[in-house]
Protein backbone atom coordinates (compact mmCIF):
# COMPACT_ATOMS: atom_id res chain seq x y z
CA UNK A 1 0.00 0.00 0.00
CA UNK A 2 2.88 2.28 0.77
CA UNK A 3 4.23 1.94 -2.78
CA UNK A 4 0.83 2.85 -4.25
CA UNK A 5 0.71 5.94 -2.05
CA UNK A 6 4.19 7.00 -3.17
CA UNK A 7 3.20 6.44 -6.80
CA UNK A 8 0.08 8.55 -6.28
CA UNK A 9 2.14 11.34 -4.74
CA UNK A 10 4.49 11.29 -7.74
CA UNK A 11 1.86 10.98 -10.47
CA UNK A 12 -0.78 13.17 -8.83
CA UNK A 13 0.66 16.60 -9.78
CA UNK A 14 1.32 15.77 -13.49
CA UNK A 15 -2.12 14.20 -13.88
CA UNK A 16 -3.70 17.17 -12.12
CA UNK A 17 -1.80 19.50 -14.47
CA UNK A 18 -3.16 17.65 -17.52
CA UNK A 19 -6.69 17.79 -16.12
CA UNK A 20 -6.36 21.50 -15.30
CA UNK A 21 -5.02 22.20 -18.79
CA UNK A 22 -7.99 20.36 -20.34
CA UNK A 23 -10.42 22.33 -18.18
CA UNK A 24 -8.71 25.62 -18.98
CA UNK A 25 -8.73 24.90 -22.70
CA UNK A 26 -12.47 24.26 -22.56
CA UNK A 27 -13.54 26.93 -20.08
CA UNK A 28 -10.88 29.61 -19.57
CA UNK A 29 -8.21 29.32 -22.30
CA UNK A 30 -4.91 30.86 -21.38
CA UNK A 31 -2.30 30.34 -18.72
CA UNK A 32 -4.27 32.38 -16.21
CA UNK A 33 -7.00 29.74 -16.16
CA UNK A 34 -4.65 27.30 -14.48
CA UNK A 35 -3.99 29.75 -11.66
CA UNK A 36 -7.66 30.56 -11.14
CA UNK A 37 -8.66 26.91 -11.03
CA UNK A 38 -5.75 25.79 -8.89
CA UNK A 39 -5.65 28.30 -6.05
CA UNK A 40 -7.87 26.04 -3.87
CA UNK A 41 -5.71 23.05 -4.75
CA UNK A 42 -2.54 24.89 -3.74
CA UNK A 43 -4.00 26.13 -0.48
CA UNK A 44 -5.42 22.75 0.49
CA UNK A 45 -2.29 20.73 -0.29
CA UNK A 46 0.44 23.15 0.72
CA UNK A 47 -0.99 24.28 4.04
CA UNK A 48 -0.11 21.00 5.81
CA UNK A 49 2.83 19.90 3.64
CA UNK A 50 6.52 20.00 4.47
CA UNK A 51 8.77 22.50 2.71
CA UNK A 52 10.32 19.78 0.54
CA UNK A 53 7.00 18.27 -0.46
CA UNK A 54 5.50 21.69 -1.17
CA UNK A 55 8.38 22.49 -3.53
CA UNK A 56 8.24 19.05 -5.17
CA UNK A 57 4.48 19.09 -5.77
CA UNK A 58 4.59 22.62 -7.18
CA UNK A 59 7.59 21.76 -9.40
CA UNK A 60 6.00 18.61 -10.86
CA UNK A 61 2.77 20.42 -11.51
CA UNK A 62 4.41 23.53 -12.94
CA UNK A 63 6.78 21.74 -15.32
CA UNK A 64 3.98 19.52 -16.66
CA UNK A 65 1.55 22.37 -17.22
CA UNK A 66 4.24 24.62 -18.72
CA UNK A 67 5.26 21.90 -21.18
CA UNK A 68 1.62 21.53 -22.25
CA UNK A 69 1.17 25.28 -22.68
CA UNK A 70 4.44 25.77 -24.57
CA UNK A 71 4.24 22.73 -26.83
CA UNK A 72 3.51 24.99 -29.79
CA UNK A 73 6.88 26.74 -29.44
CA UNK A 74 8.99 23.69 -30.28
CA UNK A 75 10.00 25.27 -33.59
CA UNK A 76 12.28 27.65 -31.69
CA UNK A 77 14.49 24.72 -30.74
CA UNK A 78 14.92 22.30 -27.85
CA UNK A 79 16.96 24.65 -25.66
CA UNK A 80 14.53 27.53 -26.00
CA UNK A 81 11.61 25.22 -25.27
CA UNK A 82 13.40 23.65 -22.29
CA UNK A 83 14.37 26.97 -20.76
CA UNK A 84 10.82 28.25 -21.26
CA UNK A 85 9.42 25.22 -19.41
CA UNK A 86 11.91 25.63 -16.57
CA UNK A 87 11.21 29.34 -16.31
CA UNK A 88 7.43 29.00 -16.26
CA UNK A 89 7.61 25.90 -14.03
CA UNK A 90 9.74 27.75 -11.48
CA UNK A 91 6.92 30.30 -11.26
CA UNK A 92 4.78 27.60 -9.67
CA UNK A 93 7.59 26.65 -7.29
CA UNK A 94 7.88 30.24 -6.04
CA UNK A 95 4.14 30.52 -5.67
CA UNK A 96 3.97 27.14 -3.94
CA UNK A 97 6.68 28.00 -1.41
CA UNK A 98 5.14 31.42 -0.82
CA UNK A 99 1.72 29.86 -0.35
CA UNK A 100 3.18 27.29 2.05
CA UNK A 101 4.84 30.04 4.09
CA UNK A 102 1.65 32.09 4.28
CA UNK A 103 -0.72 29.23 5.09
CA UNK A 104 1.45 27.03 7.32
CA UNK A 105 0.56 28.66 10.62
CA UNK A 106 -2.16 31.17 9.77
CA UNK A 107 -4.56 29.41 7.44
CA UNK A 108 -7.50 31.47 8.67
CA UNK A 109 -5.73 34.82 8.76
CA UNK A 110 -7.61 37.49 6.78
CA UNK A 111 -4.32 38.54 5.20
CA UNK A 112 -3.74 35.18 3.49
CA UNK A 113 -6.07 35.78 0.46
CA UNK A 114 -4.65 39.24 -0.11
CA UNK A 115 -1.05 38.05 0.31
CA UNK A 116 -1.51 35.13 -2.08
CA UNK A 117 -3.16 37.37 -4.66
CA UNK A 118 -0.39 39.98 -4.47
CA UNK A 119 2.20 37.19 -4.66
CA UNK A 120 0.45 35.81 -7.75
CA UNK A 121 0.39 39.20 -9.48
CA UNK A 122 4.03 40.00 -8.65
CA UNK A 123 5.36 36.60 -9.70
CA UNK A 124 3.25 36.59 -12.83
CA UNK A 125 4.22 40.09 -13.96
CA UNK A 126 7.92 39.35 -13.38
CA UNK A 127 7.80 36.04 -15.23
CA UNK A 128 5.68 37.38 -18.07
CA UNK A 129 8.68 39.55 -18.95
CA UNK A 130 10.90 36.45 -19.05
CA UNK A 131 8.80 33.79 -20.77
CA UNK A 132 6.82 33.37 -23.95
CA UNK A 133 3.35 33.94 -22.54
CA UNK A 134 2.13 36.83 -20.40
CA UNK A 135 -0.15 34.79 -18.20
CA UNK A 136 -1.80 37.56 -16.18
CA UNK A 137 -3.30 38.99 -19.34
CA UNK A 138 -6.64 37.26 -19.61
CA UNK A 139 -7.46 35.63 -22.93
CA UNK A 140 -9.74 33.15 -24.58
CA UNK A 141 -13.37 32.94 -23.60
CA UNK A 142 -13.14 35.87 -21.17
CA UNK A 143 -12.26 38.15 -24.07
CA UNK A 144 -15.28 36.93 -26.04
CA UNK A 145 -17.74 37.23 -23.13
CA UNK A 146 -20.27 40.09 -23.30
CA UNK A 147 -20.08 40.43 -19.51
CA UNK A 148 -16.32 40.66 -19.08
CA UNK A 149 -15.54 42.87 -22.04
CA UNK A 150 -17.05 46.16 -20.76
CA UNK A 151 -15.02 45.72 -17.53
CA UNK A 152 -11.72 45.95 -19.36
CA UNK A 153 -12.17 49.65 -20.20
CA UNK A 154 -12.35 50.40 -16.46
CA UNK A 155 -10.31 47.77 -14.63
CA UNK A 156 -7.88 46.53 -17.28
CA UNK A 157 -7.32 42.79 -17.74
CA UNK A 158 -4.84 42.71 -14.86
CA UNK A 159 -7.49 44.20 -12.58
CA UNK A 160 -9.95 41.48 -13.63
CA UNK A 161 -7.26 38.87 -12.97
CA UNK A 162 -6.62 40.34 -9.52
CA UNK A 163 -10.35 40.23 -8.69
CA UNK A 164 -10.78 36.62 -9.87
CA UNK A 165 -7.77 35.29 -7.97
CA UNK A 166 -8.77 37.37 -4.93
CA UNK A 167 -12.30 35.94 -4.85
CA UNK A 168 -11.08 32.43 -5.55
CA UNK A 169 -8.48 32.56 -2.78
CA UNK A 170 -10.93 33.85 -0.17
CA UNK A 171 -13.42 31.10 -1.01
CA UNK A 172 -10.65 28.50 -1.07
CA UNK A 173 -9.64 29.54 2.43
CA UNK A 174 -13.14 28.77 3.68
CA UNK A 175 -13.03 25.38 1.94
CA UNK A 176 -9.73 24.58 3.65
CA UNK A 177 -11.35 25.45 6.98
CA UNK A 178 -14.16 23.06 6.13
CA UNK A 179 -11.81 20.23 5.13
CA UNK A 180 -9.62 20.65 8.21
CA UNK A 181 -12.72 20.92 10.51
CA UNK A 182 -11.62 24.24 11.88
CA UNK A 183 -14.12 26.69 13.30
CA UNK A 184 -14.55 30.26 12.12
CA UNK A 185 -16.09 33.03 14.17
CA UNK A 186 -19.07 34.65 12.49
CA UNK A 187 -17.14 37.91 12.16
CA UNK A 188 -14.39 36.16 10.16
CA UNK A 189 -16.93 34.44 7.92
CA UNK A 190 -18.85 37.67 7.45
CA UNK A 191 -15.74 39.64 6.55
CA UNK A 192 -14.76 37.24 3.81
CA UNK A 193 -18.28 36.88 2.48
CA UNK A 194 -18.87 40.64 2.36
CA UNK A 195 -15.53 41.34 0.67
CA UNK A 196 -16.22 38.71 -2.02
CA UNK A 197 -19.78 39.95 -2.56
CA UNK A 198 -18.55 43.54 -2.64
CA UNK A 199 -16.00 42.78 -5.35
CA UNK A 200 -18.58 40.87 -7.40
CA UNK A 201 -21.07 43.74 -7.04
CA UNK A 202 -18.43 46.25 -8.12
CA UNK A 203 -17.56 44.14 -11.15
CA UNK A 204 -21.24 43.86 -12.09
CA UNK A 205 -21.70 47.61 -11.73
CA UNK A 206 -18.67 48.41 -13.87
CA UNK A 207 -19.80 45.85 -16.45
CA UNK A 208 -23.26 47.42 -16.67
CA UNK A 209 -21.79 50.93 -16.74
CA UNK A 210 -19.38 49.88 -19.47
CA UNK A 211 -22.22 48.66 -21.68
CA UNK A 212 -24.20 51.85 -21.17
CA UNK A 213 -21.30 54.24 -21.70
CA UNK A 214 -19.71 52.39 -24.63
CA UNK A 215 -20.84 54.89 -27.24
CA UNK A 216 -19.23 54.65 -30.68
CA UNK A 217 -17.46 58.00 -30.32
CA UNK A 218 -15.72 57.51 -33.63
CA UNK A 219 -14.39 60.07 -36.00
CA UNK A 220 -13.46 59.65 -39.65
CA UNK A 221 -12.98 56.13 -40.99
CA UNK A 222 -10.41 54.71 -43.41
CA UNK A 223 -10.26 51.47 -45.36
CA UNK A 224 -7.36 49.03 -45.47
CA UNK A 225 -6.66 45.66 -47.06
CA UNK A 226 -4.94 42.93 -45.00
CA UNK A 227 -2.90 40.43 -46.99
CA UNK A 228 -2.67 37.04 -45.23
CA UNK A 229 -0.04 35.02 -47.08
CA UNK A 230 -0.11 31.80 -45.01
CA UNK A 231 3.54 30.93 -45.60
CA UNK A 232 4.43 27.78 -43.69
CA UNK A 233 7.43 27.64 -41.38
CA UNK A 234 9.07 24.90 -43.46
CA UNK A 235 8.75 27.11 -46.56
CA UNK A 236 10.63 29.89 -44.76
CA UNK A 237 13.40 27.46 -43.79
CA UNK A 238 13.82 26.25 -47.34
CA UNK A 239 13.65 29.79 -48.77
CA UNK A 240 17.12 30.58 -47.43
CA UNK A 241 18.61 27.88 -49.67
CA UNK A 242 16.12 27.74 -52.52
CA UNK A 243 15.63 30.86 -54.71
CA UNK A 244 12.55 29.27 -56.32
CA UNK A 245 10.74 29.20 -52.95
CA UNK A 246 11.80 32.81 -52.31
CA UNK A 247 10.26 33.76 -55.63
CA UNK A 248 7.08 31.77 -54.87
CA UNK A 249 6.61 33.62 -51.58
CA UNK A 250 7.16 36.96 -53.30
CA UNK A 251 4.69 36.07 -56.06
CA UNK A 252 2.02 35.08 -53.55
CA UNK A 253 2.17 38.44 -51.77
CA UNK A 254 2.36 40.37 -55.04
CA UNK A 255 -0.65 38.54 -56.47
CA UNK A 256 -2.76 39.14 -53.34
CA UNK A 257 -1.70 42.80 -53.26
CA UNK A 258 -2.67 43.22 -56.92
CA UNK A 259 -6.12 41.87 -56.04
CA UNK A 260 -6.41 44.41 -53.20
CA UNK A 261 -5.38 47.31 -55.45
CA UNK A 262 -7.78 46.16 -58.17
CA UNK A 263 -10.58 46.22 -55.56
CA UNK A 264 -9.85 49.89 -54.94
CA UNK A 265 -7.79 49.73 -51.72
CA UNK A 266 -5.19 52.43 -51.44
CA UNK A 267 -3.41 51.09 -48.33
CA UNK A 268 -2.31 47.45 -47.99
CA UNK A 269 -1.04 45.74 -44.82
CA UNK A 270 1.43 42.83 -44.78
CA UNK A 271 2.13 40.86 -41.55
CA UNK A 272 5.29 40.57 -39.46
CA UNK A 273 8.18 39.04 -41.39
CA UNK A 274 6.04 38.79 -44.52
CA UNK A 275 8.93 37.78 -46.78
CA UNK A 276 11.31 36.78 -43.95
CA UNK A 277 14.21 38.57 -45.65
CA UNK A 278 15.98 41.84 -44.80
CA UNK A 279 14.22 44.88 -46.19
CA UNK A 280 17.29 46.08 -48.10
CA UNK A 281 17.21 42.94 -50.30
CA UNK A 282 13.70 43.63 -51.58
CA UNK A 283 13.48 47.41 -51.24
CA UNK A 284 14.15 48.06 -54.94
CA UNK A 285 11.62 45.41 -56.05
CA UNK A 286 9.02 46.84 -53.66
CA UNK A 287 9.54 50.35 -55.02
CA UNK A 288 9.13 49.14 -58.59
CA UNK A 289 5.98 47.18 -57.73
CA UNK A 290 4.37 50.07 -55.82
CA UNK A 291 5.03 52.48 -58.70
CA UNK A 292 3.30 50.13 -61.12
CA UNK A 293 0.45 49.37 -58.67
CA UNK A 294 -0.04 52.67 -56.83
CA UNK A 295 -0.83 52.07 -53.17
CA UNK A 296 0.69 52.61 -49.76
CA UNK A 297 2.17 49.57 -48.03
CA UNK A 298 2.69 49.03 -44.30
CA UNK A 299 4.48 45.76 -43.61
CA UNK A 300 6.72 43.89 -41.21
CA UNK A 301 10.34 43.35 -42.23
CA UNK A 302 13.75 42.74 -40.73
CA UNK A 303 16.23 45.60 -40.95
CA UNK A 304 19.98 45.22 -40.58
CA UNK A 305 22.19 48.13 -39.64
CA UNK A 306 25.79 47.09 -39.23
CA UNK A 307 25.70 44.21 -36.76
CA UNK A 308 22.25 45.15 -35.42
CA UNK A 309 19.11 43.32 -36.52
CA UNK A 310 15.70 44.92 -35.88
CA UNK A 311 12.16 43.59 -36.13
CA UNK A 312 10.48 46.49 -37.91
CA UNK A 313 7.20 47.74 -39.32
CA UNK A 314 7.69 50.21 -42.16
CA UNK A 315 5.34 52.37 -44.19
CA UNK A 316 6.12 52.93 -47.87
CA UNK A 317 4.33 55.41 -50.10
CA UNK A 318 3.13 54.80 -53.65
CA UNK A 319 6.58 55.67 -54.95
CA UNK A 320 8.30 53.05 -52.78
CA UNK A 321 9.88 55.57 -50.39
CA UNK A 322 9.98 54.73 -46.66
CA UNK A 323 7.89 57.32 -44.83
CA UNK A 324 8.07 56.02 -41.27
CA UNK A 325 9.12 52.98 -39.23
CA UNK A 326 8.51 51.36 -35.85
CA UNK A 327 11.02 48.96 -34.31
CA UNK A 328 10.14 46.32 -31.74
CA UNK A 329 10.83 47.27 -28.13
CA UNK A 330 9.81 44.13 -26.17
CA UNK A 331 11.65 41.12 -27.58
CA UNK A 332 10.68 37.48 -26.98
CA UNK A 333 13.25 36.08 -24.54
CA UNK A 334 15.74 33.68 -26.17
CA UNK A 335 13.73 33.37 -29.41
CA UNK A 336 14.77 36.88 -30.51
CA UNK A 337 18.23 36.82 -29.00
CA UNK A 338 19.72 37.87 -32.36
CA UNK A 339 17.59 41.00 -32.51
CA UNK A 340 18.37 44.35 -31.00
CA UNK A 341 15.82 46.16 -28.88
CA UNK A 342 14.75 49.64 -29.96
CA UNK A 343 15.05 51.93 -26.95
CA UNK A 344 12.99 54.82 -28.36
CA UNK A 345 9.28 53.96 -28.33
CA UNK A 346 7.28 55.77 -30.98
CA UNK A 347 4.07 55.68 -32.98
CA UNK A 348 3.73 55.10 -36.71
CA UNK A 349 2.52 58.02 -38.81
CA UNK A 350 0.26 56.96 -41.66
CA UNK A 351 -1.37 59.29 -44.15
CA UNK A 352 -4.72 58.64 -42.47
CA UNK A 353 -3.80 58.90 -38.77
CA UNK A 354 -1.25 58.06 -36.07
CA UNK A 355 -1.37 54.43 -34.95
CA UNK A 356 0.25 52.14 -32.39
CA UNK A 357 1.91 49.15 -34.06
CA UNK A 358 2.91 46.58 -31.40
CA UNK A 359 4.61 43.59 -32.98
CA UNK A 360 3.40 40.14 -31.92
CA UNK A 361 4.55 39.59 -28.29
CA UNK A 362 4.23 43.28 -27.42
CA UNK A 363 0.43 43.12 -27.75
CA UNK A 364 0.29 40.83 -24.69
CA UNK A 365 1.24 43.66 -22.35
CA UNK A 366 -1.61 46.01 -21.40
CA UNK A 367 0.66 48.65 -19.85
CA UNK A 368 2.82 48.86 -22.98
CA UNK A 369 -0.14 49.27 -25.35
CA UNK A 370 -1.73 51.73 -22.93
CA UNK A 371 1.45 53.82 -23.04
CA UNK A 372 1.30 53.93 -26.84
CA UNK A 373 -2.33 55.07 -26.76
CA UNK A 374 -1.48 57.75 -24.21
CA UNK A 375 1.10 59.05 -26.68
CA UNK A 376 -1.74 59.80 -29.09
CA UNK A 377 -2.43 56.60 -31.05
CA UNK A 378 -5.83 56.72 -32.75
CA UNK A 379 -5.95 52.98 -33.48
CA UNK A 380 -3.93 49.82 -32.77
CA UNK A 381 -2.42 47.74 -35.59
CA UNK A 382 -0.88 44.43 -34.41
CA UNK A 383 1.57 42.78 -36.82
CA UNK A 384 2.26 39.13 -36.01
CA UNK A 385 3.59 35.86 -37.40
CA UNK A 386 2.13 32.70 -35.83
CA UNK A 387 3.00 30.31 -38.64
CA UNK A 388 5.21 28.26 -36.30
CA UNK A 389 2.51 27.67 -33.70
CA UNK A 390 0.28 25.72 -36.11
CA UNK A 391 -2.66 25.72 -33.68
CA UNK A 392 -5.90 27.58 -34.15
CA UNK A 393 -6.55 27.47 -30.39
CA UNK A 394 -3.39 29.49 -29.73
CA UNK A 395 -4.36 32.00 -32.40
CA UNK A 396 -7.78 32.35 -30.77
CA UNK A 397 -6.15 33.10 -27.42
CA UNK A 398 -3.90 35.71 -29.02
CA UNK A 399 -6.88 37.21 -30.83
CA UNK A 400 -8.56 37.40 -27.42
CA UNK A 401 -5.58 39.38 -26.18
CA UNK A 402 -6.09 41.80 -29.04
CA UNK A 403 -9.78 42.16 -28.22
CA UNK A 404 -8.88 43.09 -24.65
CA UNK A 405 -6.35 45.69 -25.83
CA UNK A 406 -9.05 47.23 -28.04
CA UNK A 407 -11.61 47.44 -25.23
CA UNK A 408 -9.14 48.58 -22.57
CA UNK A 409 -8.19 51.61 -24.64
CA UNK A 410 -11.43 52.18 -26.62
CA UNK A 411 -9.58 51.84 -29.92
CA UNK A 412 -10.18 49.97 -33.13
CA UNK A 413 -7.67 47.14 -33.48
CA UNK A 414 -6.47 45.57 -36.72
CA UNK A 415 -4.68 42.25 -36.41
CA UNK A 416 -2.42 41.48 -39.39
CA UNK A 417 -1.33 37.84 -39.10
CA UNK A 418 0.86 35.73 -41.33
CA UNK A 419 -1.22 32.55 -41.02
CA UNK A 420 -4.35 33.79 -39.18
CA UNK A 421 -6.38 34.87 -37.50
CA UNK A 422 -6.34 38.28 -39.19
CA UNK A 423 -9.21 40.42 -37.96
CA UNK A 424 -10.63 43.87 -37.34
CA UNK A 425 -12.04 44.58 -33.85
CA UNK A 426 -14.01 47.69 -32.96
CA UNK A 427 -13.59 49.69 -29.75
CA UNK A 428 -16.32 47.67 -27.98
CA UNK A 429 -14.64 44.34 -28.69
CA UNK A 430 -16.84 43.18 -31.56
CA UNK A 431 -15.09 41.39 -34.42
CA UNK A 432 -16.06 43.31 -37.56
CA UNK A 433 -14.15 41.18 -40.06
CA UNK A 434 -12.03 38.05 -39.84
CA UNK A 435 -9.99 35.82 -42.13
CA UNK A 436 -9.88 32.13 -41.25
CA UNK A 437 -6.81 30.28 -40.02
CA UNK A 438 -4.44 29.04 -42.75
CA UNK A 439 -6.42 30.71 -45.53
CA UNK A 440 -4.45 32.89 -47.92
CA UNK A 441 -6.44 35.89 -49.02
CA UNK A 442 -7.29 39.57 -48.70
CA UNK A 443 -9.43 40.99 -45.90
CA UNK A 444 -11.01 44.43 -46.33
CA UNK A 445 -11.35 46.31 -43.03
CA UNK A 446 -12.62 49.73 -42.01
CA UNK A 447 -11.03 51.59 -39.12
CA UNK A 448 -12.63 54.49 -37.25
CA UNK A 449 -10.12 56.83 -35.65
CA UNK A 450 -10.68 57.78 -32.01
CA UNK A 451 -8.96 60.24 -29.68
CA UNK A 452 -10.94 59.76 -26.44
CA UNK A 453 -9.38 57.85 -23.55
CA UNK A 454 -10.95 55.20 -21.33
CA UNK A 455 -10.66 55.12 -17.55
CA UNK A 456 -8.02 52.39 -17.77
CA UNK A 457 -6.03 54.37 -20.33
CA UNK A 458 -6.07 57.40 -18.06
CA UNK A 459 -5.46 55.81 -14.66
CA UNK A 460 -3.95 52.38 -15.31
CA UNK A 461 -4.18 49.70 -12.60
CA UNK A 462 -6.36 51.70 -10.21
CA UNK A 463 -8.80 48.81 -9.71
CA UNK A 464 -6.18 46.35 -8.46
CA UNK A 465 -4.88 49.04 -6.07
CA UNK A 466 -8.43 49.66 -4.85
CA UNK A 467 -8.95 45.97 -4.11
CA UNK A 468 -5.59 45.75 -2.42
CA UNK A 469 -6.46 48.64 -0.11
CA UNK A 470 -10.18 48.06 0.37
CA UNK A 471 -10.66 44.37 1.18
CA UNK A 472 -8.12 44.19 4.07
CA UNK A 473 -9.80 47.22 5.62
CA UNK A 474 -13.18 45.46 5.46
CA UNK A 475 -11.77 42.33 7.09
CA UNK A 476 -9.92 44.28 9.76
CA UNK A 477 -12.98 46.41 10.59
CA UNK A 478 -15.32 43.44 10.87
CA UNK A 479 -12.86 41.44 12.95
CA UNK A 480 -12.55 44.33 15.39
CA UNK A 481 -16.33 44.57 15.66
CA UNK A 482 -16.61 40.81 16.15
CA UNK A 483 -14.02 40.74 18.92
CA UNK A 484 -15.53 43.73 20.67
CA UNK A 485 -19.07 42.29 20.70
CA UNK A 486 -19.87 39.88 23.57
CA UNK A 487 -22.69 38.37 21.47
CA UNK A 488 -20.44 37.07 18.70
CA UNK A 489 -21.54 33.58 17.81
CA UNK A 490 -19.34 30.73 16.65
CA UNK A 491 -20.16 29.08 13.38
CA UNK A 492 -18.97 25.51 12.96
CA UNK A 493 -18.22 24.82 9.31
Amino acid sequence: MKHYQQLAVFLGPPLSACLAYALCAAVVPGYVGAWVFLVPWFIAHLAQATWLRAAGVAALFGVTLSALVLNGTHHYGFWVFGLGVLGMGSQFVLFGLGGHLLTRHRVLSPWVPLSLTVLYVIVDVVYSQMTFLASARLAGVLAFSPFWLPLAAFTGSTGITFALVYINTALAQLLVARWSRERLRWSEWRGRALSVLGIIALLCFLGFWGKVSASPGQGQASRFAIVQGCIRRDEYREAYRNPKIQRAIWDRYVTLTEQAVAAGHGHVLWPEGALDVPLRKVEADLAQFLRSHPCWLTAGFYEIEGTNRYNTVVTLDAGGRIRDRYRKHLLIPLAEARHRREERIKLLNLTEAVVATPICYEALFPAYVRGLVNQGAQAIFVFTDESGLQREGTSMILLGQGILRAVENRRYLVRVSQSGLSAAVDSSGRIRAQLAQDLAGVLAVEVAWRSDRSMYTRFGEWFACLLGLGAPWIWWKLRRQGRASPKTSVLGL
